[in-house]
């Protein structure tokens, strides 16, 4: 048994030092998540009680099926092309210009099956198709504008 024993000390030698290491880290971080500084400012056990107090204002939306988080959703999608080649004509070589799009999208949502959107697309007018040489002659250039879309989005 004390040959066991011995064994099982050993083991717990080698893995004790790891463990105070670990656990000192975690009492340090303990430590200043609930430390309060003098003065105005508070600590961060005093945000916490706020951040539980708004997620629960956030989550008051519920139905029949629970509780949905209601909120803003903004999103900036950038969208850039590099220089294709498209093809020969007369002995000059076509390619599609390097373009860089950019899109706004907007979401809010009222209830779990009520959205309102807001989409924004091509927001600086930038030509979907120029064909050019690689001499910058521009032979073909279209230009759609910027788009708008916008409604209600209902599930059922």
């Amino acid at each position: 048994m004390l040959r066991d024993a011995r064994r099982a000390l050993r083991d717990l030698n080698t893995t004790t030092p790891v463990l105070s290491r670990v656990f000192n880290t975690l009492n340090y971080v303990v430590n200043e998540l609930a430390y309060n500084p003098p003065g105005k400012e508070e600590g961060y056990l005093f945000w916490l009680g706020w951040y539980i107090h708004d997620g629960n204002s956030v989550l008051s939306v519920e139905d029949a099926h629970g509780v949905a988080w209601r909120g803003l959703d903004v999103r900036y999608l950038v969208n850039w092309t590099a220089l294709k080649y498209k093809s020969t004509v007369t002995a000059i070589d076509v390619y599609n210009e390097e373009r860089l799009t950019q899109d706004v999208k907007l979401q809010y949502t009222f209830s779990r099956r009520y959205d309102f959107f807001l989409d924004v697309t091509n927001i600086t007018d930038e030509a979907p198709r120029t064909d050019v040489s690689l001499n910058g002659l521009k032979f073909f250039r279209t230009n759609q504008g910027i788009g708008f879309t916008t409604g209600v989005r209902g599930r059922f």
